[in-house]
């Protein structure tokens, strides 16, 4: 069972774009992902992502980091 999962887990590198799903949502209508940031520091399960329209600098797990693709 574990095999599985970890073979479909997409593995993020530096510079990587990335969705963020939120903590908590509220109601609905809302997105579940916000985005999109950029993946600066890797940290075992973990990432330091910049926000790119904000500048500002989070932590966050990979379980809730989704890939970004440009069209």
């Amino acid at each position: 069972f574990d095999e599985r999962i970890s073979e479909n887990r997409y593995e993020f590198k530096i510079g990587d774009k990335v969705w963020v799903k939120e903590s908590q949502i509220t109601g609905n209508l809302r997105n579940k992902f916000n985005g999109p940031f950029e993946i600066k520091e890797i940290y075992g399960t973990s990432a330091k992502i910049l926000n790119l329209e904000t500048n500002q600098i989070s932590k966050v797990n990979f379980d809730r980091l989704k890939p970004y693709f440009e069209t």
